[in-house]
């Protein structure tokens, strides 16, 4: 069964609206599930664990993010999610 990423994504987003962080990222979770190397979604997994105040979930998932960039020769992009990271 493939994955239907728009409404996949019309989901997380009726999810963020209401402000249900958890929510959206089990959704945002199922399309990196489905493609481990979409970043976009990634980041903004992190992001949304940033908001939440999960600082080690955070942390986990942009150290991903970073190392896919990295892994890609995006090292500008690598170096700006860990300074990210610093911040937190």
């Amino acid at each position: 069964m493939s994955l239907d990423r728009a409404k996949v994504l019309e989901t997380a987003q009726k999810h963020l609206q209401k402000g249900n962080y958890d929510k959206a990222i089990v959704e945002f979770r199922k399309i990196v599930q489905s493609d481990p190397s979409d970043i976009r979604t990634w980041l903004k997994i992190g992001d949304l664990q940033t908001r939440k105040g999960a600082r080690t979930d955070a942390i986990v998932t942009y150290c991903k993010v970073a190392d896919q960039y990295a892994d890609q020769g995006f090292f500008l992009k690598a170096v700006a999610v860990y300074k990210q990271i610093l911040k937190l």
